[in-house]
């Protein structure tokens, strides 16, 4: 083994599980390793195999999968008290009890990022997390959201595609003496097909720090919460509304801090883009690609509201000939980065 490696990717392939322990203690810079344990492995092999990451100083990320019953090496794991920054638990992982994943985080009290996708959810405070990705993972709800931002006063970035947002009403009793968390700057909520308004006004309230949003793919919120979203995060730079059912927006406020949007997949008519950009004109990063029924009139007023766009894609835009190209080269040389295609 390379005593300079320091990142091992071995995922679930087929390998001599005592060897590759002893091989791990030849690789002192070692810090990061992606590993599915076998199953039907001894207590003895997987304490060798976790001795083997004690040895190492620099070891601080761990990518873990494990066949059949896990629990026994999970308590390993974290009674070793491994000083993980980084923990992602993978798909393989379908057979962790509540115990076993409350016993780790517990004890992995310098956990800074935190990835439990398709894996029980069981919220432990951890006061240095720093990122945490909850996608596809249906046990999730406004109550986990709420969980993580009261507990996670360092909590920066929240991932949530794909899960149970909104799928319930919120009752009146957890909204009662809501958190507040100003460190949050990035939540993912793409995918969630039963995201609602209320949802959405709740959880931009906790989090008025927002600098990006991503909204993907969420039909059932309303123009009404997305104008919420502009009304109470002064600080939002980054928005993308993917394949979001927009008609019109009607805004009557500036969005001075918006330089990063996402409206690709829209039906929207020219209309759309010339209301959002007049209010939003600082705007540098514009993606209008698949919006079927802009036109290069609607991609000209864009231009002219957004004098410091820099980068604009209009891929599969069946309106938008390419003259417009020429033309925005004249009106705007500083453009960086002009997509255009069929």
């Amino acid at each position: 083994m390379s005593e300079s490696l320091e990142e091992l990717v071995l995922g679930d392939v087929s390998f001599h599980f005592a060897k590759l322990s002893n091989a791990i203690c030849q690789i002192p810079l070692l810090r990061s390793l992606s590993i599915t344990i076998p199953k039907d492995y001894s207590g003895i092999v997987i304490t060798q195999f976790i001795d083997a990451l004690l040895s190492l100083k620099c070891f601080t990320c761990l990518d873990l999968g494990i066949s059949g019953e896990s629990d026994e090496t999970l308590d390993a794991i974290a009674n070793a008290s491994l000083p993980l920054r980084r923990l992602f638990v993978n798909s393989f992982c379908s057979k962790f009890s509540n115990v076993g994943i409350l016993n780790l985080l517990t004890k992995s009290n310098l956990l800074q990022h935190l990835d439990l996708q398709l894996v029980l959810l069981l919220f432990e405070p951890l006061v240095n997390l720093i990122s945490i990705n909850l996608s596809r993972n249906f046990l999730v709800s406004e109550l986990s959201f709420l969980a993580i931002v009261r507990h996670c006063p360092l909590i920066t970035v929240i991932k949530m595609v794909s899960t149970s947002l909104g799928s319930k009403n919120i009752e009146e009793e957890s909204l009662v003496d809501m958190p507040v968390n100003f460190h949050v700057k990035v939540l993912c909520l793409a995918c969630n097909q039963d995201l609602k308004d209320e949802t959405v006004k709740m959880i931009v309230s906790v989090c008025p720090s927002l600098e990006n949003l991503d909204l993907s793919n969420c039909d059932k919120i309303s123009e009404g919460a997305v104008v919420e979203v502009f009304k109470r995060c002064y600080r939002i730079s980054d928005l993308s509304l993917v394949n979001y059912r927009l008609s019109q927006f009607q805004f009557e406020f500036e969005v001075p801090t918006l330089f990063v949007l996402n409206l690709s997949r829209l039906m929207i008519s020219d209309e759309a883009p010339y209301a959002i950009t007049k209010s939003a004109c600082k705007v540098k990063h514009l993606n209008l690609d698949f919006c079927n029924e802009i036109t290069e009139k609607g991609v000209r007023q864009a231009v002219i509201n957004c004098k410091q766009l820099k980068v604009i894609s209009l891929k599969s835009c069946e309106k938008v000939t390419a003259d417009v190209v020429d033309w925005m080269v004249h009106e705007r040389p500083v453009f960086r980065k002009i997509v255009v295609s069929s």
